[in-house]
C-alpha cells in the first residue's frame, strides 16, 4: 500500500467527515459540560469507538454509577455490531487474520 492509496482514502472520506465533525463538536461540549477534563473528552472517542455509547456514558458518567453499568451500557449498545460482523463475515472468508482483526476493529454503522 502506497501513500498515494491512503491519500486518495482520505479524500474519498471527506464527504463523510461532514457529517461527522459536528458530532465530534456536540460530544465534546457535552464531555466538557458534564465536567470531563478536556484531554479525556478527545481521548474517549479514541479509545471508545462506538458513538451512541460515547453519549449514553456522559451522563452516566458524571454521577460516579458503578463501573460494571458502565460497561452493561456500552456492550448493550455495541451488540449491534454483532449483527453487523455476522452479515460481513461471509465476505471475509479466506482472508488472512489480521486483515479481518482490522476489519472488525474498524466496523461501524455510521458509514
Amino acid at each position: 500500500m502506497s501513500f498515494n492509496h491512503i491519500l486518495r482514502g482520505m479524500l474519498l472520506t471527506l464527504p463523510i467527515m461532514i457529517g461527522i465533525i459536528p458530532l465530534g463538536i456536540i460530544f465534546g461540549a457535552q464531555a466538557v459540560q458534564a465536567g470531563f477534563e478536556p484531554l479525556a473528552a478527545i481521548f474517549m472517542p479514541a479509545i471508545n469507538f462506538a458513538g451512541g455509547s460515547e453519549f449514553a456514558i456522559i451522563p452516566l458518567w458524571s454521577i460516579t454509577p458503578p463501573i460494571l453499568l458502565i460497561i452493561l451500557t456500552t456492550f448493550l449498545i455495541n451488540s449491534r455490531h454483532l449483527v453487523m460482523g455476522a452479515a460481513l463475515a461471509p465476505y471475509l472468508e479466506g482472508q488472512p487474520f489480521y486483515r479481518v482483526a482490522l476489519i472488525y476493529f474498524f466496523m461501524c454503522d455510521e458509514t
